[in-house]
């Protein structure tokens, strides 16, 4: 074979560097000066859940302070947490840590705000728990004192040391039956007689409304008792 010329020199060397750079990109050329080296995908940092929620915890504590402010003293509810104990919290919110819990059957004192029961006359005072379905409103617990075919009477103790209240009484049929039906009836007094219910299993449940001074309605409390299922249509 005859020696390579200058031309076949620089022809092999051009084959071999265009061999390597097909081979492996990102290297090619870091051999030559001022060549930058590619730097790494920059790292996402997780940022962690949030456990606090100003916003909320803030209408929740003023809706509390407001029913504190309106009503004659705090509200009495019954613990009914069937499935466990009502977990206690610094704060009105799920994510804020627990300071404790209450047992079923337990009957504590607060002031509702937003879902939540501020606690009072408690060792947890001003600690918050969820109302749900874990506690009950002794003021809007419903009996039947009467019944005909298709009407109810029903009481509950409600709120004898508020003078400016009004109740009103809700009923619905439970959800999936065949055709929703509903209704409601606005009482003075802790006693009101719903007619032309439907026969069968019902949903019942009491709110009320505390008038706050002047005609401000920013000012008054509106509270809700708790689902009652009741039977009507038996005489």
């Amino acid at each position: 074979l005859e020696p390579l010329d200058a031309d076949g020199r620089r022809a092999l060397s051009n084959f071999q560097g265009s061999q390597a750079q097909a081979a492996d990109p990102q290297t090619a050329g870091s051999d030559k000066v001022g060549a930058t080296a590619v730097p790494p995908a920059p790292t996402v940092e997780k940022l962690p859940t949030p456990v606090t929620d100003p916003v909320k915890v803030s209408q929740r504590v003023e809706a509390a302070a407001l029913a504190r402010k309106q009503l004659k003293g705090p509200l009495e509810f019954r613990v009914l947490a069937e499935d466990h104990s009502a977990p206690v919290r610094k704060e009105p919110l799920v994510q804020s840590p627990q300071l404790g819990k209450l047992e079923r059957g337990e009957l504590v004192y607060g002031y509702p705000g937003g879902g939540w029961l501020q606690l009072m006359h408690s060792e947890l005072e001003n600690s918050w728990v969820f109302i749900g379905t874990r506690l009950s409103a002794v003021w809007a617990e419903l009996r039947v004192t009467a019944r005909s075919w298709n009407a109810l009477e029903v009481t509950w103790p409600g709120l004898h040391e508020e003078k400016r209240v009004a109740y009103n009484v809700e009923w619905r049929t439970p959800e999936g039956a065949a055709k929703q039906m509903k209704g409601h009836k606005v009482s003075a007094s802790n006693k009101v007689v719903l007619g032309n219910l439907p026969s069968g299993l019902l949903c019942f449940r009491v709110g009320a409304r505390v008038a706050g001074a002047g005609n401000n309605d920013d000012q008054d409390v509106k509270l809700w008792g708790p689902w009652a299922e009741l039977v009507a249509g038996e005489d």
